[in-house]
């Protein structure tokens, strides 16, 4: 029985456009997922400046504010260029 290398190289290269594709449609997906969140950040940061004007908001008052988990909302406003942290209080936020 004679091995025929051109299938085992035809799905060799199927497997990994496979899985190149599924590592691309990963990163697009947590991409728009990053920033659908972040703009529910920003949205809840611009309405409490009315209230707050010059106040830092805290993790936990966004994280239950926004319905997100403490750690997701903390990773997004380290990452987010809108908003930023409070040097002197570490977990509190607040638009640029």
């Amino acid at each position: 029985m004679c091995i025929r290398w051109e299938y085992v190289i035809e799905g060799i290269v199927i497997g990994v456009s496979a899985g190149v594709a599924i590592q691309i449609i990963n990163f697009v997906s947590k991409c728009i997922d990053f920033y659908h969140e972040e703009e529910i950040i920003v949205d809840f940061l611009k309405e409490s400046i009315k209230k707050y004007p010059k106040g830092f908001r805290s993790t936990i008052i966004i994280c239950n504010a926004v319905n997100l988990p403490e750690e997701r909302v903390r990773y997004i406003c380290n990452r987010s260029k809108k908003i930023r942290r409070n040097e002197r209080k570490r977990e509190t936020w607040k638009l640029k």
